[in-house]
C-alpha cells in the first residue's frame, strides 16, 4: 500500500485543532498518523519558537504516513471518507492560515508565507476591484422580485435592463450577497422574504389574473382567464379557450391595455407556468410592468381574482 503523503496546509490544520484542545486520538484518526509523530512535530516547533521548524520536523522525519498509525488495536482506515482535513487551494484559504501562524508563532510575514507555499506578493496583495454598489443593489432588488429565478434568470434580466454583465460576475455578486435560495426537495418553497407590494389607490394601478376551468358536456375540458382591475374589482379581461398559454396571455393583457389606455403598475399572479414563462416576462419588462408572484401554496395573497372567481365561477 503506497504511503500518504499530507501537505503542510493539513500539518498546520492539525496543529491549530491541537492548541485549541481537540483530543489527539482524533486528530491522529483524522490524519492517519500516530500520538507520537504529532507530539514530536509540536514539540520541535514550540522549541525552535517558529511555525518554520515544521518544515524541517517533517523533513527530517518523513511525511506523516498511515504505515506509523498500523500497530494499533483500534486503527481504522488510514483515509476514512468525509474525514480528512480540506487542503487550501485559493490564495484566500493559503493567505488565513499564513496570518494564523504569524500570529500564532510570532515569525515573518515571509517566513509565514514559505511555509504555506505562496509569494509573500501574494499574502500583501490587497484587491483593487470596483465594489459595483449600484450592480449589487440592482441585483438584490431583482432577487427580491423574482424570488424563484437563479443567478442564469437574473443575467438575463439584467443584460435586457443594460447592464454588461455575464453569469460569472453575476454568480459571483449573487454568492457574496447569501441571495441563494434555500428550498425542500420537492416542493420548491422559497425562503427568501418577499417584497411586498402597496395597495392600489386608484384604477388601472394594480391588476391580478388567475386561470378557473372547467368541462363541457362531452368531456372536454377548457379554461378561462380572468383578469381583475384590485381597484375597482373590473373584470379587465376574459379569455376562454381549451389550451391557454403564456402567449395567449400577453395577447389578452394586450387587448386589455388597448381598451383602457393604459398598462397597470403590477399585476399579481400565481406560479403557474403560463406567468412565469419567457413569454409573459418579455412583455412585462418591455411595457414596465411588474409581476407580483405569490407564494406557492397561498392563494388567499392573491384574494381579489379568488373572490372573482369564487362568486361567479
Amino acid at each position: 500500500m503506497p504511503k500518504k503523503q499530507h501537505t503542510e496546509e493539513q500539518i498546520i490544520a492539525a496543529l491549530r485543532q491541537y492548541e485549541a484542545g481537540d483530543k489527539t486520538v482524533d486528530i491522529c484518526r483524522k490524519l492517519g498518523v500516530s500520538q507520537a509523530h504529532v507530539l514530536h512535530v509540536e514539540t520541535a516547533v514550540r522549541g525552535a519558537g517558529g511555525a518554520g521548524t515544521a518544515r524541517v520536523a517533517i523533513a527530517s522525519r518523513g511525511k506523516w504516513t498511515a504505515e506509523e498509525d498500523r500497530r494499533r488495536s483500534d486503527a481504522g482506515p488510514a483515509d476514512p471518507a468525509g474525514d480528512c482535513v480540506k487542503k487550501a487551494v485559493k490564495p484566500r484559504h493559503r493567505r488565513r492560515l499564513a496570518r494564523w501562524a504569524q500570529e500564532t508563532y510570532q515569525i515573518s510575514e515571509r517566513r509565514s508565507a514559505r511555509i504555506v507555499g505562496m509569494a509573500w506578493t501574494t499574502l500583501r496583495y490587497t484587491s483593487c476591484r470596483p465594489l459595483q454598489e449600484a450592480l449589487r443593489s440592482r441585483l438584490r432588488e431583482l432577487a427580491a422580485t423574482h424570488v424563484r429565478y437563479g443567478y442564469r434568470r437574473l443575467t438575463v434580466l439584467l443584460r435586457r435592463e443594460g447592464w454588461a454583465v455575464n453569469a460569472k460576475r453575476v454568480y459571483r455578486l449573487y454568492d457574496e450577497g447569501k441571495l441563494r435560495v434555500r428550498s425542500v426537495e420537492r416542493k420548491k418553497i422559497s425562503r427568501r422574504q418577499r417584497v411586498m407590494q402597496g395597495p392600489a389607490s386608484g384604477p388601472n394601478q394594480c391588476w391580478s389574473a388567475d386561470f378557473v376551468s372547467d368541462k363541457l358536456a362531452d368531456g372536454r375540458s377548457y379554461r378561462i382567464l380572468t383578469v381583475v382591475d384590485q381597484f375597482t374589482r373590473e373584470c379587465v379581461a376574459l379569455e376562454a379557450d381549451r389550451s391557454l398559454h403564456g402567449t395567449h396571455v400577453v395577447a389578452a393583457l394586450k387587448r386589455a391595455i388597448e381598451e383602457r389606455g393604459t398598462a397597470p403598475r403590477s399585476i399579481t399572479v400565481d406560479n403557474g407556468s403560463e406567468f412565469t414563462g419567457r413569454a409573459l416576462e418579455v412583455w412585462a419588462i418591455q411595457h414596465g410592468v411588474q409581476l407580483c408572484f405569490i407564494r406557492p401554496g397561498r392563494p388567499v395573497e392573491n384574494g381579489f381574482i379568488e373572490s372573482f372567481n369564487g362568486l361567479h365561477g
